[in-house]
């Protein structure tokens, strides 16, 4: 998409050292800083196609709601020093378990938190940026931002919730059972009503945040090993839907609409093959990764009594597999509008090579 400019892969290694510090971080002066790293970098990839209005505009979106987030992170981490006098995580654990309750500035000062991680993994309802910074941006940096900072997040949510909060599970064990579900169902609801395959992989990406925080409903080493199983998962898959993508051409243009995937299965059935089993993966279908993946998060919610978080999450899952199934109906049972066959294959990206090869089947 004509971003091969000198900076693209500097900002990538920059914003990568930020997730690996965000990752790492037993304080909240360093996870903030890995925040920024990695946010400073991912505001400019989003917005680096400056010819295009739609990359300029989705870059401000991304920014503005970004620095909003910044803002509730400071703001609750100000209470949590306040009140406890550090800012280390093991260092607030240890003030936070003298206490049988949860004063009210810690319950304000977790939920601030949240917020701004829950935005960075675009968990509903703090999911307002993601269709439109996923379709605005070159589809590259829509693949980069889809994968690699909701793990980052991910990790820092449970070293927050797992170190600083948990002698008090009370408090957050329901605020993210709803935050899972509401994921889980704006995600899955929500698609259903897109037509354009990069706002529909925005969807997806947060209806599976909402699952791979069921993990957390149990703290447990076994939900703990459930997030990261899931996590890799769904990286996997949604880099290579992503890649998948990214080796189409349509009239000289990447694809943009589920139309244009019409005829795939004739005019590059291996790419087709290879959308097919990622996204029945994706929408949990047997026998293949993303089901276990499911499974394995589900299963750890059941063993918590969350009864009515997984009745609702399969129910999620559910109707997510109607959009899925829709993009596969275009590729093998719909003729092209106007009979127009002609769909390029570009066999040199790295994305051929990764559909061709990776396997995505559970062993």
């Amino acid at each position: 998409e004509q971003i091969n400019r000198f900076e693209y892969p500097v900002l990538v290694l920059i914003s990568t050292v930020g997730m690996m510090i965000m990752i790492s971080a037993n304080d909240l002066i360093s996870a903030f800083l890995g925040i920024e790293m990695q946010s400073l970098c991912l505001y400019i990839m989003v917005s680096i196609s400056r010819d295009r209005p739609a990359s300029s505009e989705a870059g401000v979106k991304y920014f503005v709601l970004g620095a909003l987030a910044t803002a509730f992170f400071l703001f609750g981490s100000s209470y949590l020093y306040g009140f406890t006098g550090t800012t280390e995580f093991n260092g607030m654990a240890a003030a936070l378990s003298n206490t049988s309750e949860v004063p009210l500035p810690i319950g304000v000062a977790f939920m601030m938190v949240l917020i701004a991680i829950g935005f960075k993994v675009s968990l509903a309802p703090f999911h307002m940026w993601t269709p439109d910074v996923y379709e605005g941006a070159p589809t590259p940096v829509t693949a980069f931002l889809a994968a690699a900072p909701k793990i980052a997040g991910f990790v820092l949510l449970l070293n927050f919730v797992a170190t600083v909060f948990a002698s008090h599970a009370s408090l957050w064990t329901p605020v993210l059972s709803a935050i899972a579900i509401l994921s889980i169902l704006v995600g899955a609801f929500a698609a259903l009503f897109q037509r354009k395959l990069k706002r529909i992989l925005a969807y997806s990406s947060i209806s599976h945040m909402g699952f791979a925080l069921l993990g957390f409903l149990s703290l447990n080493a076994q939900g703990f090993e459930n997030i990261f199983n899931y996590l890799i998962i769904y990286v996997i898959m949604t880099i290579g839907a992503f890649a998948a993508l990214l080796t189409l051409r349509k009239r000289g243009q990447l694809l943009e609409h589920i139309e244009d995937l019409t005829g795939l299965s004739k005019d590059a059935p291996l790419i087709a093959l290879c959308m097919t089993v990622l996204l029945f993966s994706l929408a949990g279908v047997p026998p293949f990764a993303g089901f276990f993946a499911k499974l394995s998060v589900i299963q750890n919610a059941v063993s918590g009594e969350h009864y009515l978080a997984v009745l609702l999450a399969v129910l999620g899952s559910v109707v997510s597999a109607g959009y899925y199934l829709r993009v596969i109906k275009a590729m093998y049972f719909d003729e092209p509008v106007g009979g127009d066959h002609t769909m390029a294959v570009d066999i040199n990206t790295f994305g051929h090579f990764l559909c061709s090869y990776a396997p995505f089947v559970h062993p």
